[in-house]
């Protein structure tokens, strides 16, 4: 996401925090016109300009501090929740510890003139998603190879605990064979 894309999509959050708190508190005053100005009345609800609270704070929070302490909320989570997709969204840096080389990218590619609808371009580029996508399937084929696994060790020692069993039943069978007489009527049994 380019930087000012990210700009814009966080942009959201804080003008809706501020839009949620400037509703917020004109619902508290009864939408008074005379405390708040005026506003758009579209089908019987009042609609305010989400900067609307920054001017009502300033001029009224002094008088009625109980009633922007209950609002106030809103627009600071929405300023929060902006800095935080600026924060988890914001472009990698990138390292050149190691050197500066990297593979190319669609962008690099188109610049080399080596995307058309002629030629051959040798190699692989795939776009971001794929990535992604390839990754994710990754994980999956390691988590039921890792499963497989788990299964065949089960079974191996089940195999072992049956055949440790067996040789049990086994070795007591031969002891009780040489301890009977031969002619007697337990040998014949056997």
């Amino acid at each position: 996401m380019n930087r000012f894309a990210l700009f814009l999509a966080s942009l959201v959050p804080a003008v809706g925090g501020l839009w949620m708190a400037t509703e917020k508190f004109a619902a508290l005053v009864a939408y008074d016109p005379a405390f708040l100005g005026s506003s758009l009345i579209i089908g019987g609800t009042h609609i305010y300009p989400p900067w609307a609270f920054v001017t009502w704070y300033f001029r009224y929070q002094r008088y009625v501090p109980e009633l922007f302490s209950t609002v106030t909320p809103y627009s600071f989570g929405g300023f929060v929740l902006c800095l935080l997709m600026l924060f988890l969204f914001r472009p990698e840096k990138k390292l050149t510890s190691h050197g500066s080389a990297h593979w190319a990218s669609y962008k690099d590619l188109v610049k080399m003139h080596l995307i058309s609808g002629s030629g051959v371009v040798v190699g692989l580029y795939d776009n971001p998603s794929i990535k992604k996508c390839t990754a994710f399937l990754h994980w999956l084929e390691s988590k039921k190879d890792e499963a497989a696994s788990y299964g065949e060790m089960n079974f191996d020692k089940r195999l072992d605990e049956d055949r440790d069993r067996k040789e049990i039943q086994l070795s007591q069978m031969k002891r009780k064979i040489h301890q009977v007489k031969k002619g007697s009527p337990a040998y014949k049994k056997f």
